[in-house]
């Protein structure tokens, strides 16, 4: 059995070409890893493997164990090699030949469709981050309970909707008891409007921002309007509010939801509650947000990305459940970078009160000569280890 020392997590799978040609699969298998050695993908990375034989289909592989770690026959691993690209092996052990000799059967070769980079660098004390931003609470699209910073919000912008402009209003979470609608809302992200609802016209959007009634959500029409009718609503209309900071990673973490029973809604009001919801969702932001001023020490760097140690009891929570965050980087007597960094992975020693951090930085600087001083100071530091 295999033992496990730390946690690990990855974020995001790395995203590859798979291998399936018989002949294809053991041209990159003899070319490129027989007698290389590859590593076990188990955190942290240091249990070694060597190929010693390929079958001609390239279905099989004779492997020397050099981790020291008791294999059994059917256990599943994934061993990976990084050359110009990086290269992954899911394998089942068919047979166990000797106490570190085995055959395994390769159930799928892999290949990034990127090539990497550049090399980690280890810091050795040489290199930390400091001032990391990042959220006080973890907000998500299913939450529960609505946190007390959102509920103030909410209560606060609800407060500006005029009753005359918006006789019934209600800013909440996403509950699970809601209509279909809501349901719909949410999944969607659109705009739920019915400007008029005894005019047929006006379940057919005119944007693509909104939901279609007859396709989306129900498509006899007759029968809403005679609900409508029977509950004197003339115009309702529901609002997703999503939040987050970048447009590619919005949460539906709510909705506005409007009914008029003397006014009909129109355009120029879902303009107003779209501005109204932007705004709402800064102040959220601007509240939950926090800045941890302690030095975390950065355990190797490359151009593209640096593994951390952090041993903040706050951060160990937050951090985790975070996609990116913003810190600086700081090399040993040398002005800070900052730059926004995206968690690929994540790993915990259950016996340690820290967690180590894979960051692929995605913050570029605009400022003229600092992304090449930045990699001056990685060669500089590789040319140390050199000396």
């Amino acid at each position: 059995m295999i033992f496990v020392v730390m946690e690990f997590k990855p974020h995001e799978d790395r995203i590859l070409d798979s291998v399936k040609e018989s002949a294809q699969k053991y041209h990159v298998l003899s070319k490129y890893l027989l007698q290389k050695e590859l590593t076990l993908r188990v955190f942290p990375f240091n249990q070694k493997f060597t190929i010693l034989k390929i079958k001609e289909d390239g279905s099989q592989i004779a492997v020397r164990n050099d981790s020291g770690l008791v294999l059994e026959q059917g256990a599943r691993i994934t061993l990976f090699s990084i050359l110009a690209k990086y290269i992954e092996l899911d394998c089942t052990v068919l047979k166990v030949q000797d106490e570190n000799k085995l055959i395994l059967n390769v159930e799928n070769l892999g290949i990034s469709k990127k090539n990497r980079e550049s090399d980690r660098v280890p810091c050795k004390g040489n290199v930390y981050i400091n001032n990391i931003v990042t959220v006080k609470t973890v907000i998500d699209a299913n939450m529960f309970q609505v946190p007390t910073l959102v509920k103030v919000a909410f209560d606060e912008f609800r407060s500006k909707l005029d009753p005359k402009r918006f006789e019934y209003s209600k800013i909440d979470i996403f509950k699970s008891d809601l209509l279909r609608k809501f349901m719909l809302v949410k999944r969607t992200r659109k705009i739920f409007f019915i400007s008029e609802t005894q005019n047929t016209e006006s379940y057919v959007p005119g944007s693509s921002e909104y939901l279609k009634f007859g396709q989306e959500i129900d498509d006899d029409i007759e029968i809403e309007k005679k609900r409508y009718r029977e509950e004197r609503i003339i115009s309702e209309c529901i609002l997703p509010v999503l939040y987050g900071s970048k447009e590619d990673d919005l949460l539906p973490i709510g909705y506005i939801h409007i009914q008029n029973r003397e006014s009909h809604l129109n355009e120029d009001n879902i303009e107003y509650l779209k501005k109204l919801s932007k705004e709402m969702v800064l102040r959220i932001l601007e509240s939950n947000t926090m800045q941890v001023a302690g030095k975390f020490p950065v355990i190797d760097i490359s151009a593209s990305g640096l593994q951390v140690k952090i041993d903040e009891p706050n951060l160990i929570k937050i951090l985790p459940k975070q996609k990116f965050f913003i810190f600086d980087i700081i090399f040993k007597l040398q002005t800070p970078f900052t730059v926004i960094g995206k968690i690929r992975w994540v790993a915990h020693k259950k016996d340690e009160d820290s967690i180590l951090l894979g960051l692929e930085l995605e913050g570029k600087s605009d400022l003229p000569g600092e992304r090449a001083n930045f990699l001056k100071n990685i060669e500089n530091l590789r040319m140390n280890l050199e000396v």
